[in-house]
């Protein structure tokens, strides 16, 4: 059977006072889910324009529960515009999208930090292939890459990996 995986780039621009489209994606993914058999969707981040809009990230995080609720899984990472700028601090994101959020998913392997949800790998199987999902932060550094690749070496590569 054919397996759907689902992307949304850059939410940034309908967590503001657009957030009805953001709602409409997910409503849509929710209802689509049995039709397109999907197994995983995809945020690749900047989930917000600016990390201090907090009605935004009450928006996204909302239009992203409708997932949850659906037991859909996903992963989002932090784009450049949710972290505080020049400290790369991501605690906003992680206030919003807590690593609890993601461990609750059945495809949830691990995260890099303990209690953060910047970094983490998820790995699932569809139409009989492997997946693996590397989801890590914008610009990740180097002892994260060299985490990742850690995990690669220890679950061995599967058919398909995706770097978010």
């Amino acid at each position: 059977m054919e397996a759907s995986i689902i992307l949304l780039p850059d939410t940034q621009h309908y967590t503001d006072e657009r957030a009805n489209r953001f709602e409409a994606q997910t409503q849509w993914i929710v209802a689509q889910r049995d039709l397109l058999n999907i197994v995983m969707v995809l945020h690749e981040g900047d989930v917000v324009g600016h990390v201090t809009q907090a009605q935004a990230w009450q928006n996204g995080a909302r239009c992203m529960a409708l997932l949850d609720a659906a037991k859909i899984p996903y992963a989002v990472v932090p784009g450049n515009h949710d972290y505080e700028p020049e400290s790369r601090d991501s605690s906003v994101f992680n206030g919003w999208f807590p690593l609890s959020r993601f461990q609750a998913m059945p495809t949830f392997v691990s995260a890099y930090e303990a209690g953060m949800s910047d970094n983490t790998v998820n790995c699932f199987s569809a139409a009989g292939i492997e997946f693996m999902v590397l989801a890590l932060e914008f610009g990740p550094r180097d002892a994260v890459l060299r985490w990742a690749g850690n995990i690669v070496a220890a679950i061995g590569a599967p058919a398909l990996c995706f770097y978010l």
